[in-house]
């Protein structure tokens, strides 16, 4: 089991210390996005195997919106993927209920998508 972070920002002391944060947890390769697209988190799910691990500095840094959120998630849910994020204090291994946690932010996504096509 291999131990993954993602980082994401645009300033430098901001990645530091979200760097430091990911080698104190174990990560053994860090991938890091500094703009609004994330490539490296696109190529991070490509290098994510069966029971690793991916711990991330903050919710906001690691999806776009909440449908994001759902959707990697979903993905890491279906291939046994492990995941932290350490300002939230979320820890699907640790968590007693993590079930409850991804339907309540895929129900969050859902009033978010809802949300939208009224203002549309």
């Amino acid at each position: 089991m291999a131990c993954y972070g993602y980082i994401s920002g645009s300033e430098y002391a901001d990645l530091k210390i979200q760097e430091t944060a990911m080698l104190a947890a174990g990560c053994s390769r860090i991938f890091c996005d500094t703009g609004d697209n994330k490539p490296e988190r696109n190529l991070l799910f490509t290098q994510l195997k069966l029971g690793d691990q991916l711990i991330v500095w903050r919710l906001d840094k690691f999806a776009s919106s909440v449908a994001d959120l759902s959707m990697l998630l979903e993905a890491m849910k279906k291939h046994k993927i492990l995941f932290q994020s350490v300002q939230e204090g979320l820890n699907t291994e640790t968590m007693k209920h993590p079930e409850r946690f991804k339907r309540v932010v895929k129900a969050m996504a859902d009033i978010e998508e809802s949300l939208s096509e009224k203002s549309r």
